[in-house]
């Protein structure tokens, strides 16, 4: 039955049938594989070929403006395969687009106000799979942009900005990554943020990384909650 299953997804592969509306899918046809044997590597090959077809679809609509079809392809690529090689760099593009349509828009956004995103949350079967030890690679649940100024001034009034991404981080036992323009910046918030989610609860352990953020550009991103800590940064 796995077998006959897995030359089924080939077949949607080989014709390009690889997402709905598309129906049946190589999608649909993996995810059932992997419920009904999730310890059958076998399909991770066909796996990560749907990614690369899938991403180069994404990386098509991404050039072309179609910004849902787009953010629909990489919600289903981080819930299906979050580690296919190439994916950070897509979705990277995918930002880049719409920082620069943001701007040209001159949309802004609020400091101490949460950004929630469109992602969809892996599976925890899957999420637990591919999930990385080294950095964050699960979809966001929220962003929060911050005040550089505050960051550099060293200025505890920006513990007020936070107390709603503190509210966030408990009522989804998210973990944390801190996009920064330096360490020592990083270490300075964090010890803020701690205090800040200790107030609100006292037994709430507080995962969290560090990134190098864009230029002028520092935010907190929120994401699933782990069970462990990332390997030393």
């Amino acid at each position: 039955m796995a077998a006959l299953q897995l030359d089924t997804i080939q077949q949607l592969l080989e014709r390009g049938a690889l997402s709905p509306p598309q129906l049946p899918n190589a999608m649909f046809a993996i995810q059932f594989y992997l419920q009904q044997w999730p310890d059958d590597w076998r399909i991770l090959p066909l796996a990560y070929q749907w990614a690369e077809s899938r991403m180069q679809q994404a990386d098509q609509y991404i050039q072309q403006g179609e910004r849902e079809a787009a953010l629909l392809a990489l919600q289903q690529l981080w819930w299906i395969t979050p580690l296919a090689p190439g994916l950070a760099d897509v979705q990277q593009a995918f930002e880049l687009q719409q920082f620069w349509n943001q701007q040209a828009a001159a949309a802004t956004v609020p400091i101490g106000k949460l950004v929630t995103t469109d992602a969809v949350l892996l599976d925890d079967a899957i999420h637990r799979e591919f999930r990385s030890s080294i950095a964050d690679n699960s979809p966001a649940l929220a962003e929060f942009p911050l005040d550089e100024q505050a960051l550099k001034k060293r200025d505890k009034n920006i513990e007020q900005s936070l107390e709603p991404v503190c509210e966030a981080i408990i009522e989804q036992g998210a973990s944390v990554i801190v996009y920064g323009q330096s360490r020592p910046d990083y270490r300075w918030l964090m010890v803020r943020l701690t205090l800040c989610v200790r107030r609100l609860d006292g037994a709430f352990r507080l995962r969290h990384s560090y990134r190098e953020g864009t230029p002028g550009e520092s935010r907190i991103s929120l994401h699933p909650a782990r069970d462990y800590s990332l390997l030393p940064e």
